[in-house]
């Protein structure tokens, strides 16, 4: 291992079964995850991602007029409107040089009208 390789972190996740219960509770799951993290660069507050591979990704989203099944996620990331903001100490940088989607299916569903639209064997790769 050379001293590029040690600056690095690579990790890959493959659950051997799911632990989600129904694709339709669900926002997104994927079959596995690969990725490549640089380690040093976390010192100097950037979150280096040089490749992120989902491998078998599903998402849904769900719209009932305003509503959508991602909302309490939004909602527990949101900042709190009536505290007072934190002063910053420094930056923060994050960079995803590359990343590639390796047979995805996503789906949007709406309630009202209603319609389910997919998009099936996404295959797709953005490099930097």
């Amino acid at each position: 291992m050379d001293i590029s390789e040690s600056l690095y972190r690579i990790c890959t996740y493959s659950p051997s079964e799911s632990i989600l219960i129904s694709k339709r509770h669900n926002f997104f799951e994927a079959d596995g995850v690969s990725a490549r993290l640089a380690l040093l660069k976390l010192l100097f507050h950037t979150y280096e991602i040089s490749y992120l591979t989902l491998y078998r990704p599903w998402g849904r989203i769900v719209q009932n007029r305003k509503q959508l099944n991602f909302y309490d996620l939004i909602q527990k990331f949101s900042p709190d409107s009536t505290a007072p903001p934190k002063p910053s100490k420094s930056t923060t940088y994050f960079n995803l040089l590359d990343l590639a989607i390796k047979n995805g299916e996503f789906n949007y569903v709406e309630q009202t009208i209603p319609i389910d639209y997919f998009v099936k064997e996404v295959n797709f790769k953005a490099l930097d």
